[in-house]
């Protein structure tokens, strides 16, 4: 027997949240914390937890079952827990992407793709030796003003939460879950979440120009760049270039990889036709899914 429960004002909560990654608050509003039990003993494992935060334009949703539990019915006992007396006229966004077999869930239970995010591979000599001949044709026309900063030196100067809402926007997750990541990063010393050391951040009078959050991934053992934005105005430009070399030169001073890979979003235009250029191999396709609210 699947039994569903509520933790929200559990004393466990917050440490339940914090094990999974996640946020206890998105813009204002708490999150709410459902489990799903196999069955009606409280020492019995979980099956799956669900996570909501309803803010003013929408509801956030973040939903995960265990493995064996999965096809037995526990992602829709928890889906209807969560949706159960929420507001109706809002939309409902997952709060990551997903593969395409969760995809194809999500979307039998009333939800639709909106975007996909890629991961490419490429070679980091390749990638060095491809764009030397430009970087010294072009990195005479950086500002002199312009400033590359680590984003431990950004954070200081009060762009993090800048970045966060335009990685967030990026790869479709939450601003307060890339600050918890740097959080993170900042208590443990860990680079598996963000690099603050690698991460760059570009800068020009006052204004956010570029930045790229990077890690090294043990487990793809990768020089990993998750996040790539560069201001609409500067694309294509010094300071996309600059960003890129350099990214590129720290994987090769770390020396623990010959690769490093991107993520991407399908409408990120310029970025999808640099990895075409540099012969990038694709590795993965996610999905970003929501359903919209009946009006």
């Amino acid at each position: 027997m699947l039994v569903v429960t509520e933790l929200s004002s559990d004393p466990t909560a917050g440490a339940i949240l914090s094990h999974l990654g996640l946020p206890t608050t998105l813009d204002g509003a708490g999150a709410r914390l459902w489990m799903a039990r196999p069955g009606a003993a409280a020492g019995s494992p979980a099956a799956g937890f669900a996570v909501r935060w309803t803010s003013a334009r929408r509801h956030w949703l973040w939903l995960h079952v265990v493995p064996d539990q999965r096809r037995q019915g526990t992602g829709r006992a928890l889906l209807a827990a969560v949706q159960t007396e929420a507001a109706v006229d809002r939309d409902w966004r997952l709060v990551d992407a997903v593969d395409a077999s969760d995809r194809d869930w999500f979307v039998r239970h009333g939800f639709v793709s909106w975007g996909e995010v890629y991961e490419y591979a490429f070679e980091l000599e390749a990638s060095a030796h491809a764009m030397e001949r430009l970087w010294q044709r072009l990195k005479h026309r950086i500002p002199a003003q312009a400033d590359m900063l680590s984003l431990e030196q950004a954070q200081g100067a009060g762009w993090m939460p800048d970045i966060a809402r335009l990685q967030a926007q990026a790869v479709g997750g939450l601003p307060s879950m890339v600050l918890e990541r740097i959080a993170r990063a900042h208590r443990t010393g860990s680079d598996e979440g963000v690099s603050l050391a690698h991460s760059l951040v570009v800068v020009l009078d006052g204004e956010l120009v570029a930045f790229a959050l990077a890690r090294f991934d043990t487990g793809l053992a990768s020089w990993m760049i998750d996040g790539f934005y560069v201001a609409p105005a500067f694309r294509d430009g010094w300071a996309t270039l600059w960003l890129r070399y350099e990214l590129v030169q720290t994987g090769l001073r770390l020396g623990r990889t010959k690769y490093y890979r991107v993520r991407a979003r399908n409408d990120q235009t310029n970025t999808l036709a640099f990895a075409r250029r540099m012969g990038a191999q694709a590795q993965e396709r996610r999905y970003l899914v929501e359903a919209l609210a009946v009006t």
